[in-house]
């Protein structure tokens, strides 16, 4: 019986001693947890709407977090996708003005963005997070998400029109509730997920009609994290048309890159 005990006891300790949490992980005496601060990123962005065509484009991109895993202990996370939209736009830019160059404005390169953006604006997407639950191996944290978004679509109603700007339409100024929960999979990778409700709350006028309704815009991602420094992630964002026009809208990233 005591032998049972005492075997028993063994192994309950070696369990616990093996046990995985967010103290743990580590590389090099360090944890990249919260010592990992900068994260810098290939990506894949697709746009999908209801009224335009959809384009998808290669880029690079950086971002900044900051995580503690104590209870109360702060998270943040910061990006600006209007920098990485920029640089996916170079190659056709450089295509467009070499085809203006050689007067073959034919062969000028169809412009999707003029018909639709989705993206973030001069301010960028920011979420503040504070750990409501902490356990070994799980982080529940709400927050807030503040930023900005440009948006708009234009479209054609008949053959022989112009293009029209269709609402929503503009440079927005959002702030919403916002989600993350942390879970350490093995000593050498966690995973984050979360979510938040963007409601934009301002707007600078740029086209659209007068008094036609914010939008709302809806983030729900993943990111998948390892102790090697090495990482990966999912994006989804889409737009909620509160008028009568009821567009659709959706940006898809995918991204991998490095911690440090």
């Amino acid at each position: 019986m005591k032998k049972n005990i005492l075997i028993a006891l063994l192994l309950s300790t070696g369990c616990v001693a093996s046990a995985q949490s967010f103290s743990t992980l580590t590389r090099r005496s360090k944890n990249p947890f919260t010592d990992d601060m900068y994260k810098v990123y290939a990506r894949v962005t697709t746009v999908n709407s209801k009224f335009t065509p959809s384009y998808t484009g290669f880029t690079f991109n950086f971002g900044v977090s900051s995580n503690e895993y104590q209870l109360g202990g702060h998270r943040i996370r910061y990006e600006n996708p209007t920098i990485g939209d920029l640089i996916q736009g170079i190659p056709r830019w450089l295509k467009d003005l070499k085809a203006i160059k050689n007067d073959e404005q034919t062969h000028v390169t169809v412009n999707k963005w003029d018909d639709h953006a989705h993206g973030g604006g001069i301010l960028g997407w920011f979420q503040w997070y504070i750990n409501a639950v902490s356990k070994d191996r799980f982080l529940l944290s709400p927050g807030i998400s503040l930023g900005d978004y440009m948006y708009g679509s234009r479209y054609v109603k008949s053959i022989g029109e112009d293009k029209k700007d269709q609402d929503p339409y503009g440079y927005f100024f959002a702030a919403g509730p916002a989600i993350m929960a942390s879970y350490v999979v093995s000593k050498s990778c966690w995973v984050d997920a979360y979510v938040n409700y963007d409601l934009m709350f301002a707007k600078v006028k740029n086209r659209g009609t007068e008094g036609y309704p914010n939008p709302h815009f809806l983030t729900v991602g993943a990111d998948f994290h390892t102790t090697s420094k090495f990482f990966g992630g999912v994006r989804l964002n889409k737009l909620k048309d509160r008028g009568d026009n009821k567009d659709g809208s959706a940006r898809l990233d995918i991204s991998a890159g490095i911690l440090f």
